[in-house]
């Protein structure tokens, strides 16, 4: 794991290792996402307050937003320091 976020309500937890994202229910222990990113590194994960998405930085500069639900990237936000 390169970096981790719990949820405000602490039923979520998101991590993120390389080339993978994952949420995990934490009372279940449930895998309820996982999503597999190629070409770059994933270095932080956040969990929006509303629990729809979760938001990775990566080794490219980008900040990308994914729709928990859907498991897909729904914005891309540019460059980062």
């Amino acid at each position: 794991m390169r970096a981790i976020s719990l949820s405000n309500d602490g039923k979520y937890l998101a991590g993120c290792g390389y080339d993978k994202i994952g949420v995990w229910e934490l009372e279940s222990g449930k895998l309820v996402s996982l999503v597999t990113i190629l070409g770059t590194w994933v270095n932080s994960i956040s969990i929006s307050p509303d629990e729809k998405y979760v938001i990775t930085g990566d080794n490219n500069k980008v900040v990308k937003v994914w729709e928990l639900a859907t498991r897909s990237l729904v914005k891309t936000l540019g460059l980062h320091d």
